[in-house]
């Protein structure tokens, strides 16, 4: 059972096989995790793991570079990652 002082864990997932995403369609129902961040060359795989997860697809940013996840991460949008930024 979590403790009232339980802590928010936020990760990333880098690929969007079975997986990955069952782990972001799960952090929609999990109050402690956070899945902002999915990083996979195939976008459409990528935006299908948020789409099932219920992500609505206007908060979902194509990011091509590292200053365009810290943009979205500022507004707190779900970033997507087509190759590890650097």
């Amino acid at each position: 059972m979590m403790s009232s002082k339980s802590k928010v864990v936020t990760t990333a997932v880098i690929g969007t096989g079975h997986f990955a995403t069952a782990v972001v369609t799960q952090a929609e129902s999990i109050a402690e995790l956070r899945v902002p961040v999915v990083v996979d060359i195939d976008v459409e795989a990528a935006q299908l793991a948020y789409e099932r997860a219920g992500v609505d697809p206007a908060n979902v940013v194509i990011c091509e570079s590292q200053s365009a996840a810290l943009s979205a991460r500022k507004r707190r949008q779900a970033r997507h990652c087509p190759t590890p930024v650097s």
